[in-house]
C-alpha cells in the first residue's frame, strides 16, 4: 500500500502477514501482567515499524496502525486527514514543590519511545504509575525550573523518571490534559496503540 505518512515521508506499507502475528506471540511471556503485556506489544510495534521506516513518528505510527486497521475491519472510513491540523506545539506550566516548571511538549520519535519503553521493561516490577510516565513523558520534549532548560535528550530515562516521581497528582494531571487535548482529533485512534486484540485475532 503506497502511502504518504503525516511527517511527509511516502512509503510502501506493509501488509499484515502471519509472521506478524507469529512474531508478537512470541514477544509475550505466558506470566506476564497486563501493564507489562501493553508496554511490550507498543515495543514490538515500535520495533517493527523502526525496521521498515527509520525515525518514524508518534503520529506516522497511529497512521500506520489505523491503515492496517481499516484494511481488515469493515469500517472502510479514511479518517486519516484529521493527522494533518495536530501541533505539538505546547508549552504548560505546573507548580512542584512550589516551584514554577515549565514543560515544552513535541511528537516524540519512535526511538524516543523505545528508550523509554527499555528502561520500564527493565525494572523487576511495573506499575500504573511507569504507564502513566511513558504515555505523558514521552511527549516532554524540556522541563524548564530555576530558570535552566533540561531537554530530555540531555539527561537519562532515569533521571527523566525521577523528575517524574516529584509530580503530584495536579501536576500530573495537568500535563496528561495538555497532551489529551493536543491530540484530541486522533483521540479514538491513540486506543488501538495499546490495543493488540485485533492482531491478535487476525
Amino acid at each position: 500500500m503506497d502511502t504518504t505518512l503525516p511527517s511527509g515521508k511516502s512509503v510502501s506499507i506493509q501488509r499484515l502477514n502471519v509472521d506478524f502475528q507469529r512474531s508478537l506471540l512470541a514477544h509475550f511471556d505466558e506470566d506476564n501482567d497486563p501493564i507489562t503485556l501493553g508496554l511490550k506489544y507498543i515495543q514490538f510495534v515500535n520495533n517493527y515499524l523502526l525496521s521498515i521506516y527509520p525515525e518514524i513518528k508518534y503520529l506516522d505510527k497511529l497512521f500506520v496502525l489505523n491503515k492496517w486497521v481499516r484494511e481488515f475491519s469493515e469500517a472502510k472510513e479514511d479518517n486519516t486527514s484529521e493527522f494533518e491540523s495536530i501541533n505539538f506545539d505546547n508549552t504548560n506550566t505546573v507548580l512542584i514543590n512550589d516551584i514554577d516548571v515549565t514543560i515544552n511538549l513535541q511528537q516524540p520519535s519512535v526511538t524516543t519511545e523505545n528508550l523509554l519503553l527499555e528502561y520500564l521493561l527493565t525494572k523487576e516490577e511495573r506499575d500504573n504509575i511507569d504507564l502513566s510516565f511513558f504515555d505523558n513523558f514521552r511527549f516532554v520534549e524540556s522541563i524548564n525550573f530555576n530558570s535552566v532548560e533540561h531537554k530530555t535528550t540531555d539527561i537519562t530515562v532515569e533521571e527523566l523518571y525521577q523528575i517524574y516521581l516529584l509530580f503530584d497528582l495536579t501536576a500530573l494531571q495537568k500535563l496528561s490534559d495538555s497532551v489529551n487535548s493536543t491530540l484530541d482529533k486522533i483521540s479514538d485512534l491513540r486506543t488501538l496503540e495499546a490495543d493488540f486484540s485485533f492482531f491478535i485475532d487476525l
